[in-house]
């Protein structure tokens, strides 16, 4: 059910969340305990595309609205469904290249996506491609009556998660220009950088040895 308000299932009241290199929200719904995703693997995933509530206070945790998914029966594709997409490859929206590393087989994790690290094309890239010399203002609400909606759908990026049909685009061109959450459930990995061994701090063996014990005499 489309629209429909998808609750966090776990810590819903916690309203911690990480922050990439790159300056990308995530937070973590359900740990994992698979393997891990490093930078280049390819990742198969299930996922919803949302809208954050009003209420949310950081535009990722908390209550938030479906606008499309993928793997839940909730839209025309079947319960279980995944897409498969090498990180890295230009494929995916930016934020999530950068927000599933680190990520486990099995977990479940909220990644924001603000405009420019989402679906909005860069606006000398969406003029190119509408033909409109006023495209920078056309995408999302901004000039949406002096535009027709092809148009400001010109401007969405062609990147996954994308959607599948008429009705789901036609909500992402309502909202493309606003920053979104990805809501993702890591099926499997494969691939990438071996995992960062953990750095272990070097030991003062002397400092730690036991202190010398001498008999009585």
């Amino acid at each position: 059910v489309m629209e429909a308000n998808i609750a966090e299932e776990e810590g819903g009241a916690d309203n911690k969340f990480d922050t990439t290199k790159q300056g990308d929200r995530f937070k973590d719904l359900a740990l994992g305990s698979g393997a891990e995703v490093t930078p280049g693997a390819t990742v198969e995933l299930r996922y919803r595309v949302m809208r954050s509530g009003k209420r949310s206070r950081d535009g990722i945790s908390g209550e938030a609205q479906s606008l499309y998914s993928l793997g839940y029966g909730e839209d025309d594709d079947a319960p279980g469904a995944t897409l498969v997409a090498p990180l890295g490859s230009g494929r995916l929206v930016a934020a999530l290249d950068d927000g599933l590393i680190g990520m486990r087989v099995g977990g479940r994790r909220r990644v924001q996506a603000r405009p420019e690290r989402g679906w909005k094309l860069a606006p000398e890239n969406c003029v190119e491609k509408t033909g409109l010399a006023n495209a920078v203002n056309i995408a999302g609400q901004g000039l949406v009556p002096l535009a027709t909606v092809d148009q400001v759908e010109g401007c969405i990026a062609e990147l996954q998660p994308a959607p599948k049909n008429f009705q789901d685009r036609r909500r992402l061109a309502r909202r493309f220009d606003e920053a979104l959450i990805v809501e993702t459930e890591l099926v499997s990995v494969t691939g990438g950088q071996p995992p960062r061994a953990p750095v272990v701090a070097a030991t003062d063996t002397a400092a730690a040895a036991p202190p010398e014990v001498k008999s009585a005499l």
